[in-house]
């Protein structure tokens, strides 16, 4: 390193000295002529440079968001803003169903007990009649079906976030049935939930489980034990019954919400 160094400086008191006797021979006049041909030689190759570029495409700037407002079914609540992957735990089981999935006979009855007595209905308008009739849910053939008041919600769901549904199941025959009812209502639909994303499991461990592995933001389910499982190593964790399940003592955490239903998520 100290050999280059002492070369260098050798190089420069020797091109110093030349350029000293130069100047005391002929003067100053042809130094400014060589500087001058030599800045006009660079000017002329960057000309012949840029000439040879193509030109720049200029950006365009984004759309504006204010533009076209979304519809209310597009927005977040202001607490899910940064929940980007949801996980949506279900059972549906011999035993018992969770509040997404029902059988036929059992939404049949849900329907029947909503629609108004037939002496509030205007005898007279046969458009009230029909108008009534045409918003009844239309409900698969099948004998496990979703629960008809949870659809728009699980869709709306599946549109804002990275879904995953997790659903306990004791058998092949189930697993088939609930993957059938999903898509009989339209949640594969395009821009919805992936099929690959519904998961079977066949205990409550193995639901926690998989949510774990999934790593989401925020996890739904209706079973207090997942709920304590997940609460330490979720963000957020929502409990959605109607009546509390009383088989884990544990208290909840503070990252831990209650709602009675999916659609009290958006409202």
């Amino acid at each position: 390193m100290s050999l280059v160094a002492a070369l260098s400086s050798r190089v420069a008191s020797s091109v110093a000295l030349l350029l000293r006797a130069a100047v005391q021979r002929l003067g100053l006049a042809p130094l400014v002529l060589a500087a001058t041909a030599a800045a006009a030689l660079l000017c002329s190759l960057r000309a012949r440079g840029n000439a040879n570029r193509p030109p720049r495409r200029r950006r365009r700037a984004p759309p504006s968001r204010t533009a076209q407002p979304r519809a209310p079914n597009d927005r977040k609540p202001q607490w899910l803003a940064r929940v980007r992957r949801v996980t949506l735990g279900a059972k549906c089981t011999r035993a018992e169903m969770c509040a997404l999935f029902v059988s036929h006979q059992r939404a049949l009855e849900q329907i029947e007990s909503a629609a108004p007595p037939a002496d509030h209905v205007v005898a007279d308008s046969e458009k009230a009649l029909l108008k009534e009739k045409s918003e009844q849910p239309q409900l698969p053939d099948l004998p496990i079906v979703v629960q008809p008041s949870a659809v728009p919600h699980l869709k709306r769901f599946a549109k804002l976030f990275d879904l995953y549904i997790v659903v306990r199941v004791d058998d092949d025959d189930t697993e088939r049935h609930v993957t059938d009812a999903l898509s009989a209502v339209g949640v594969f639909e395009p821009g919805l939930l992936d099929p690959r994303k519904l998961l079977f499991c066949d205990t409550d461990t193995g639901r926690v489980s998989v949510a774990r592995q999934l790593e989401p933001q925020l996890h739904i389910d209706e079973t207090t034990s997942v709920i304590t499982a997940l609460q330490r190593f979720v963000p957020f964790v929502a409990l959605v019954t109607p009546v509390r399940d009383s088989t884990s003592s544990q208290p909840l955490a503070s990252n831990v919400a209650a709602f009675a239903s999916l659609a009290s998520f958006f409202t």
